[in-house]
Order: C-alpha cells, then structure tokens, then sequence
C-alpha cells in the first residue's frame, strides 16, 4: 500500500553514491495500467561498504512512497514486488539506499532521481498519424503542444516501446528534448515565466530547471544561437544520462553482433 509521506535526508557522514554506479528502469506492461516493475542494476565495489550491509530502494511518486529491500551489498536481488500507484505517475523516482546490518542509520545512499519519466505527458503529445515508411516525427510549433507522432501501422506496439523499451526510446527522446527546447530558445523564450503556468513552455521550463538548474537560471542573459544550442544539447545530455540509453544501445548491438 502507498504511504504518504514528506522525505527529507541530511544522512551524516554518508557516502553519495555516483549515479555511474547505479541505474533504474520502471516499466509498465500497459500504458493505462498503474502497476510497474522496477529494474535495478549497480556496480558497489568501489564503496567498501560491508558485505552483509543491506540495501533497499526508496521509490516516490506523487504522495506515494515504497520501500523495496534487495538483499545484501555481496548478493543484491530485483524488487521482488511490484509498484501499485493511487494514478498514473508523472514520473518516478528512486534512491538507493545502504545501512549496516541490524542498523537504522545510513552508510551510503544516491541522490533522488527518476527512473521513469512519464508518459511525458506534460512535455508531448504522442499520437498515430499514417506515414509510410516512416517510423517517428517530431512536431514542435510555438502555439501548440509539441507531438511526437507514431506510424499508425502498429500504433499499439510503438506506443508500448515508447513507454518499456529503453534502448528505443534514446533513439527517440533525445532527439525530441533538444529540438524542443531549441525551439523555446529560439522564440525568446516565450511562455516561460510564471504567469504562462499552463503552457507547455512553461512546463519545459520546470523540466530544465530540474535537469540543469544553473545552465537554465542564466540562459536568457545570452542571446548567441551558439548558446541556446549548447543548452538544448546539454539538457537532452542530461535527460539522456540517467537512462545511459548510448551504453544500453552499444550493448544491445554487441549482443546481436555475438549471437
């Protein structure tokens, strides 16, 4: 059952764990379902932590907070349960957190971040369109939603892979984040401060000042095409990171390469 709950953490003396060292992935089996796997792959090595310290997964979104144990630092196992959550999630984030066997207090944790970014919802429309050949287009004009349309032939299929395949979703995605925010850059930012709440402008912007808070508070002050684009990059960087969508795409091909 989902808790209600505020999280703050201050750990004492604890170490940060980098975010190169573990990852994430939520997934749904069905777009309209709220029930979601959580996958988790880490590498502690580097931390001498204790062999028998335990960890467990903290996972937010919305009011609702899980915790979900995964064995010991030396044999650590996936979320045995599934995440059930009151509605659809905006997002879901996740931290990994390590403690001492028979202890409460915390010897190694990461910072809050997402393992699943939504049905993107709030920066996207994804919707079918009949085009042939072609898999994907991005859409992204002033007056309106961006959309990332899907060939309408297997409409159902692409829509799942938009949401459980990562590997297909980093050749999307990235793609879609920087040309967005390109196109906010390039018609001066427009619809971007508080007053415009409600235009999807304005929602990219939250997105940015989450992703890269002091690249986005002093981007309007320059005005070279240069720097725009090297804030859209670094933003879809950013988004891309915590996914590692190149790592699992180079590791996909190596598989196909070898079988």
């Amino acid at each position: 059952m989902a808790i209600r709950k505020t999280v703050q953490y201050s750990p004492f003396n604890a170490s940060v764990i980098d975010i190169d060292h573990f990852q994430a992935i939520a997934a749904t089996q069905d777009p309209n379902e709220l029930e979601y796997t959580i996958q988790v792959d880490m590498d502690l090595d580097s931390y001498s932590f204790p062999v028998d310290a335990e960890l467990d997964l903290e996972v937010i979104a919305g009011d609702n907070l899980f915790t979900a144990k995964l064995g010991l630092v030396s044999s650590y196992h996936q979320p045995k349960d599934k995440f059930v959550f009151d509605v659809k999630p905006a997002s879901i984030r996740m931290r990994l957190r390590v403690t001492p066997n028979g202890k409460t207090h915390l010897i190694g944790y990461t910072k809050l971040r997402a393992c699943y970014e939504g049905e993107l919802t709030s920066l996207m429309l994804v919707s079918p369109k009949p085009m042939g050949q072609v898999t994907w287009l991005f859409e992204c004009e002033t007056d309106d939603i961006p959309k990332l349309y899907l060939n309408e032939d297997n409409w159902k299929e692409l829509q799942q892979s938009c949401v459980s395949d990562v590997v297909w979703q980093g050749q999307i995605l990235p793609q879609c984040i920087y040309a967005g925010f390109l196109q906010i850059a390039n018609n001066n930012f427009e619809g971007t401060n508080a007053e415009d709440k409600g235009s999807w402008q304005y929602s990219w912007w939250l997105k940015a000042e989450e992703l890269c808070p002091q690249s986005t508070g002093s981007i309007k002050d320059k005005n070279s095409l240069e720097d725009k684009k090297n804030w859209a990059e670094e933003l879809s960087k950013k988004f891309s990171s915590s996914h590692k969508y190149f790592n699992k795409f180079i590791s996909q091909r190596t598989g196909e390469t070898n079988s």
